[in-house]
C-alpha cells in the first residue's frame, strides 16, 4: 500500500509504504483504540513530518487525514564564560 501527499513546508512529495500486513495492523489499531495513529514521515526534500491516518468510509483502506511539520525548539547560543581577548573578539566580529 503507497500513500502519496505533499509537504506542507515545500511542497515536495512524501510516501508511506507498507505491506498489506501492517496496513491491517494499523486499521484494526484504529477500530480497537478508536485514535488515529501518527506516523514520522521525511518528504523528498527531507523535511520532518507528522502524519495522522484514518480508516477511510466503506472499508477502502487508510487515507491521509493531516499533515503537519512539527515544531523544534530554538537551541540557546551556549554563552562562554572565557576570559581571553581573542574569545571576546571572535564572539563580537566573528
Amino acid at each position: 500500500m503507497k500513500l502519496v501527499f505533499k509537504c506542507p513546508a515545500c511542497d515536495g512529495s512524501a510516501l508511506i509504504e507498507m505491506t498489506d500486513e501492517e496496513a491491517a495492523e494499523v486499521k484494526e489499531r484504529i477500530s480497537k483504540e478508536g485514535r488515529s495513529p501518527t506516523m514520522i514521515v521525511r518528504c523528498e526534500n527531507n523535511h520532518e513530518l507528522l502524519v495522522t491516518l484514518y480508516n477511510q468510509r466503506g472499508g477502502k483502506g487508510l487515507g491521509v487525514r493531516d499533515v503537519v511539520v512539527p515544531m523544534q525548539k530554538e537551541k540557546k547560543k551556549e554563552s562562554k564564560t572565557g576570559s581571553s581577548e581573542l574569545d571576546w573578539l571572535t564572539d563580537a566580529f566573528g
